[in-house]
């Protein structure tokens, strides 16, 4: 899977001549022995060309799809890719041969981990989607308190922050772990 972060995109140059072969070649291989969270990179995205769309490489230089996103491939995790359509708004879809939409119009998204992904839409709280696109839990407030934000999930927790200041852990099926509490600043 890989694992990238949301600042980090690739960017290749086109796929001619001896030179730039060599470079993709370099990056593959340079990618395929890295980890992130111990989980391997299968797939790399790119553009044929300067300005095109994008699609997916494996590590061993097979192409998965080409030409087929307008805007950079942000994220893939659980073999489901993360982009952006025209207006900015986050998408899910498959990782195959021909991508599928799962979901998407979002104003904020996290990875998926455990099959779940976070989701907001506009003017809605933060909800939480299968790989299907379909909503299996929301989280609205927590001890009748707005939850404000939320962390990615890693290793199948985490972390909300409630309006009042307090945080806790909450796992992917929407069960609290660590109820709110109180951090204490460190200086």
């Amino acid at each position: 899977m890989l694992c990238m972060h949301s600042s980090f995109l690739f960017y290749s140059e086109m796929f001619s001549g001896m030179k730039t072969f060599c470079r993709i070649v370099s990056v593959i291989v340079l990618l395929s022995l890295s980890s992130c969270n111990s989980k391997q990179v299968e797939y790399i995205p790119f553009q044929e060309s300067e300005g095109g769309y994008w699609g997916l490489v494996d590590t061993k230089g097979n192409i998965l799809f080409s030409e087929e996103f307008e805007n950079p491939i942000l994220n893939i995790s659980e073999d489901i890719l993360l982009t952006t359509d025209s207006e900015g708004n986050y998408e899910f879809y498959t990782v195959e041969e021909k991508p599928k939409y799962i979901a998407g119009n979002f104003i904020f998204c996290g990875r998926f981990d455990q099959s779940v992904a976070p989701v907001v839409w506009e003017g809605e709280w933060i909800k939480f989607i299968d790989k299907g696109g379909k909503v299996v839990f929301e989280l609205k407030e927590i001890e009748g308190k707005s939850v404000k934000s939320l962390s990615e999930f890693r290793h199948g927790l985490a972390t909300y922050y409630l309006e009042d200041g307090t945080c806790g852990l909450i796992d992917t099926k929407g069960r609290i772990i660590v109820n709110p509490q109180l951090i204490n600043d460190i200086e």
